[in-house]
């Protein structure tokens, strides 16, 4: 059975009620008069050959280089960092990253040492962490035989201190690595159903092996990004993001205090245009206080601190993570923009007993982007809609970058972005976005996952808008709810930062009736509480963040923006005939909203040469039959 084929088959559901069919929109035909021929100075000639292709990309790729540079002032680190990249694993030496199978309930165990030079007192003035950028699935991470820690996820970074349990000299690293079936089971990859508690949607960066790693999309494991061991001040810097308002920018510092003694602290704050020259403000030194405000915290009566009342008190740091929001003026900023992705970066530096104790940067965009869903800022729909309804009335939905329309325009990305992160090929990564700006898009759905940091940050640069989904395919597991919802916050907390993301989403293709197992994922009306859930956690992180609830729905409707998937020329008939379709017919969509379209496809092979160098032989042996392909779909 090919799942894909099978969803396909299955249909979409939802209450029709609440449904229309959109129309074709009508057009008047008006016939009129050429008085007078203006010849354009240039048509571009069409693109039809590799070398054209490449010659236009080596074009493009003059034109943003300046904004790839990094024109800010060097920023001094006072962390000292030790890599860890060489790791033990079933007896042999692998080099990080490291993404692999094997498929299902399974346990890898990644051992390796690194040597720590300490003084004897040196836990008075520093902390230490170790620190991962990425491990697939559930991780448990033991230093010197104790447990630090463990964490549940794929793509979020995470971090344990281990101050308490690092030694001078020879320090071990075990981290027993936990893959499991996904909670449809494994048939996307595998002909296996077997169900597990693996929060995984159907999209990865795979492996090189033809019969499970090529696929898509197989859940497989690993250590996939960097892994370090970091010594901090006592007093450090956790997080830093950059909330860009009108003429201002909100600059978040998370802080971290390593002992249980509050802390008074200063932080020191610089923005500077990252690929542009300018000095926006320099060493902003700001002391952290709040004011006395009467019932809050206290029961002392209003004339008991009459005295106190509008004065300002110090916010000391306490123990753990605290979070200091500083504002931040920026006349007439430089605004983000696809095709001028103007940077900013911000310099924080935070001072303990009038000394620095940490430091961050972080590059910046200020740019706006929201979702009309009031209906308010649309001057009239201008859309196909259902006899006897006006088509000029406004429409919920639309998008909006730094003031004006936009539409979202581009395509689904497949992990081939997370491979260049991996192969640290960054020259490939910005070719394959500027690719892709040279084929009219606007704008790639980072299909089903959150990814490294690094794609974000060069789409940042290169001004390529962004999808980021929480890795949720058909339902969602009882059980894991607020794991679920975990794992939303750490998706926002991981792109918030980046100008590119515009949007994230919660779960790709919901099925009808929890996908017939209502006694194991939650049904509709429950899953709609879990995107209200995901919502109150993703906004508490970044406030401005534009939610599609949905992408693809199978049960619809649902809060906010209606989207289908359409592969009439995949799946034969899938969502609405290609003939209907091509009269400008829809699917069944909300009233009173725009609609996207957030998966069309048609099914292909590679090309013949492709096949023919890359290929296990007997996928291609004579006759040809794609059949024999594993898991090809073009065959049926």
């Amino acid at each position: 059975m090919d799942i894909f084929a099978q969803i396909a088959a299955n249909g979409i559901g939802g209450r029709d009620e609440l449904l229309y069919d959109p129309q074709p929109m009508k057009f008047e035909k008006k016939a009129v008069v050429l008085d007078e021929i203006i010849t354009p100075s240039e048509i571009k000639k069409k693109i039809s050959t590799k070398e054209e292709l490449y010659q236009e990309l080596a074009e493009m790729k003059k034109a943003y280089i300046p904004f790839l540079t990094d024109l800010a002032p060097k920023l001094e680190t006072y962390k000292k960092v030790i890599k860890l990249d060489k790791f033990q694993l079933n007896g042999k030496e692998i080099t990080l990253p490291h993404y692999q199978g094997p498929l299902g309930a399974q346990k890898q165990e990644y051992t390796t040492t690194f040597e720590a030079a300490l003084d004897t007192d040196w836990k008075t003035k520093q902390a230490a962490y170790i620190c991962f950028q990425g491990a697939d699935y559930y991780a448990v991470v033991y230093v010197n035989g104790v447990c630090v820690g463990t964490h549940e996820g794929f793509f979020a970074p995470f971090e344990f201190e281990i101050t308490n349990v690092i030694k001078p000299g020879i320090n071990t690293v075990q981290v027993d690595l936990y893959n499991d079936y996904i909670y449809l089971g494994n048939a996307f990859a595998t002909q296996e159903k077997c169900e597990g508690d693996k929060l995984y949607a159907a999209t990865g960066p795979g492996w090189d092996d033809p019969k499970e790693g090529w696929h898509h999309c197989p859940a497989g494991m690993g250590i996939y990004n960097d892994v370090t061991v970091e010594f901090r001040s006592r007093v450090n810097i956790t997080d830093l993001y950059i909330r860009p308002l009108e003429q201002a920018a909100e600059v978040w510092v998370e802080l971290e205090n390593a002992d249980y003694k509050d802390k008074n602290v200063a932080v020191s704050v610089s923005i500077y245009g990252q690929n542009f020259e300018e000095t926006v403000v320099e060493d902003f030194r700001y002391i952290p206080e709040t004011t006395k405000t009467v019932g809050r915290g206290d029961s002392l009566t209003e004339a008991a601190v009459k005295d106190q009342i509008g004065k300002g008190i110090p916010m000391p740091l306490k123990h753990g993570k605290n979070i200091y929001k500083i504002l931040i003026t920026i006349p007439h900023p430089r605004l983000w923009e696809p095709d001028a992705p103007y940077l900013y970066q911000a310099q924080v530096k935070v001072l303990y007993d009038g000394e620095v104790s940490d430091t961050a940067k972080q590059q910046f965009g200020m740019r706006s982007f929201v979702q009309d869903v009031e209906g308010s800022m649309d001057c009239g729909g201008n859309m196909p809609e259902a006899a006897g309804e006006d088509s000029r009335a406004p429409r919920k939905g639309m998008f909006y970058l730094n003031g004006r329309k936009i539409r979202l325009r581009g395509a689904n990305t497949m992990g081939f972005e997370q491979q260049d992160v991996m192969r640290g090929d960054y020259a490939q990564l910005i070719d394959d976005i500027l690719l892709a700006k040279l084929c009219n898009m606007n704008f790639l759905r980072l299909t089903q996952r959150p990814v490294q940091n690094e794609v974000y940050a060069y789409c940042d640069r290169l001004g390529m808008m962004t999808q980021s989904d929480l890795p949720l395919f058909g339902c969602m597991r009882r059980t894991k709810l607020c794991e679920g919802v975990r794992q939303a916050e750490e998706m926002e907390r991981l792109v918030r930062r980046h100008p590119c993301n515009v949007v994230v989403s919660y779960i790709n293709e919901p099925f009808p009736n929890a996908n017939n197992e209502p006694h194991r994922h939650l049904n509709r009306e429950e899953l709609e509480n879990f995107f209200t859930m995901c919502d109150i956690a993703v906004r508490m992180q970044n406030p401005d963040r534009v939610i599609k609830h949905v992408d693809g729905d199978y049960d619809p409707p649902t809060e906010g923006m209606p989207d289908n998937h359409c592969y009439p020329m995949w799946y034969n008939g899938h969502g609405i005939d290609i003939g209907r379709l091509n009269k400008g017919y829809w699917l069944s969509v909300k009233p009173g909203w725009y609609y996207g379209c957030g998966e069309y496809g048609a099914e292909g092979l590679d090309s013949s040469e492709i096949m023919r160098e890359e290929y296990p032989g007997e996928w291609t042996a004579e006759p040809f039959d794609p059949g024999n392909i594993v898991r090809a779909q073009t065959g049926d």
